[in-house]
């Protein structure tokens, strides 16, 4: 782990704000021509990589970032992704799908589409400011589909790397992420276990 992988949410949380080029997530959300149109479908991520499986939403987002999907927009949410919200209202996304590792009591790398309803009545982790629920409240507001994909985690600390089963996960994520074409596509059905 080094500095450049940072967000620029993260930086800025740290009292760093000039002199560090942000990692290639943070310098694509700097582009003010990527968020200049109306977009259908956007996956905000989530997650602090310094912290071991709390990287997998800014993981996912390079991952978007290096290999684009068809019709797709990612936000590196990082650990501020209340920060997006104003680009989001710009955007008018009819589809949004935030990524997040979330403590579900299961195998380490399971993926999951957890109810935006109940995410207050669990016991998501989070090593985020502001309660996901008060988020995914906010958002559900002014776009009509909202979606949680929980990643369960095996690591969270500082300074630990990112477990594989995690990453597997991220490319699972990935690869459905690609058959999902239309605003109104299902995700796997085995993530609603």
């Amino acid at each position: 782990l080094s500095i450049v992988d940072l967000s620029v949410a993260d930086m800025a949380m740290a009292g760093i704000t000039s002199g560090i080029k942000p990692s290639a997530a943070s310098a694509f959300m700097l582009d003010p021509d990527v968020f200049n149109h109306p977009c259908e479908k956007v996956i905000l991520t989530v997650g602090n990589s310094m912290m071991g499986d709390d990287g997998v939403g800014p993981y996912l987002a390079q991952k978007m970032i290096d290999f684009p999907i068809k019709g797709w927009l990612v936000i590196d949410g990082g650990t501020i992704p209340e920060d997006s919200i104003h680009i989001l209202r710009r955007l008018q996304p009819k589809t949004l799908v935030l990524v997040d590792a979330a403590e579900m009591a299961e195998k380490a790398g399971t993926v999951r589409i957890i109810d935006p309803e109940t995410i207050a009545d669990m016991f998501i982790m989070s090593t985020h400011s502001l309660p996901l629920n008060f988020l995914l409240d906010e958002l559900k507001q002014f776009i009509p589909r909202v979606e949680f994909i929980g990643i369960q985690p095996a690591i969270v600390a500082f300074s630990f790397p990112m477990t594989d089963m995690v990453k597997y996960a991220v490319e699972e994520i990935y690869q459905a992420l690609q058959k999902f074409n239309e605003v109104d596509a299902k995700l796997p059905i085995s993530w609603a276990d």
